[in-house]
């Protein structure tokens, strides 16, 4: 496999008034390109401190990080971050929240080129029907669409998700998975998802990286997804490898809470 993003060592340790509190240490990950990657692990565990390492808004202690062999020293537009708050201008319309990323990227383009682009984007998300709607009347599952969009304008080298559907119910979080798991598709994005649903991993990602509790979190196992695609959620639920994975997850999740607990 050949290596678009490298995390070679990475740590991460803070000054704390008693000592130094060692929340990661010794993570290795590669990425290849157009590849989708998921983090899980116990609550605290450090998933989003590898998060926001990558996307340059945490210092890095130790190791260190290349995105398409630069290194990371800081935020940068070849790295979004989408968090489970859209964090949209709410005072703009849908229209224009995506017009401002589609004129970031290409601003040598002309304004009918922009506004061809924005359209499309909001095709995508199926966004249309509400393209000239302020963002703030909009629900939080299609205001969630909309920082997808935005997101994908910036043409990033790779796309950061926070846990990204965290507060949406369980109908609209289907919904915006199908939706991320055919942009996958279409775009091959390249991904790092945080999320603590199993489910949610083994439907959007060719590997599921399982992390060790804190403090010292680190790689534990690496779980491939041999599902090929484009997915069907409906077949892949039938798929006894799915439950078969889901069940080694599952394990591996409940022992490192055992250990954290002992």
């Amino acid at each position: 496999m050949t290596s678009f993003v490298e995390l070679t060592g990475v740590g991460k340790t803070y000054q704390e008034p008693h000592g130094r509190a060692v929340i990661v240490e010794n993570f290795d990950l590669n990425i290849a390109k157009g590849e989708s990657v998921s983090l899980l692990g116990g609550s605290g565990c450090g998933k989003s401190t590898i998060l926001t390492m990558v996307a340059g808004l945490t210092a890095i202690t130790d190791g260190g990080i290349l995105v398409d062999g630069h290194g990371v020293h800081g935020p940068g537009p070849d790295r979004r971050v989408i968090f489970s708050s859209p964090g949209l201008l709410p005072w703009m319309t849908v229209f224009d929240n995506v017009m401002l990323s589609v004129r970031q990227a290409c601003p040598e383009e002309s304004v009918e080129q922009w506004r061809a682009s924005a359209d499309d984007y909001l095709v995508q998300l199926g966004l249309t029907a509400t393209r000239d709607r302020k963002a703030m009347t909009l629900s939080t599952a299609a205001q969630q669409r909309v920082g997808i969009a935005r997101s994908l304008a910036l043409n990033p080298k790779i796309l950061l998700l926070d846990d990204p559907f965290d507060q949406l119910d369980s109908k609209a979080r289907r919904e915006l998975q199908d939706v991320l798991l055919d942009l996958q598709g279409r775009h091959r994005l390249t991904t790092l998802m945080i999320t603590r649903d199993v489910e949610e991993a083994l439907i959007l990602s060719d590997r599921v990286v399982l992390m060790t509790h804190a403090p010292k979190a680190t790689v534990g196992r690496i779980i491939d997804v041999p599902f090929s695609r484009p997915r069907s959620r409906t077949a892949l639920m039938k798929d006894a490898r799915y439950l078969e994975l889901r069940q080694q997850i599952k394990a591996f999740l409940d022992e490192e809470e055992r250990n954290c607990a002992a």
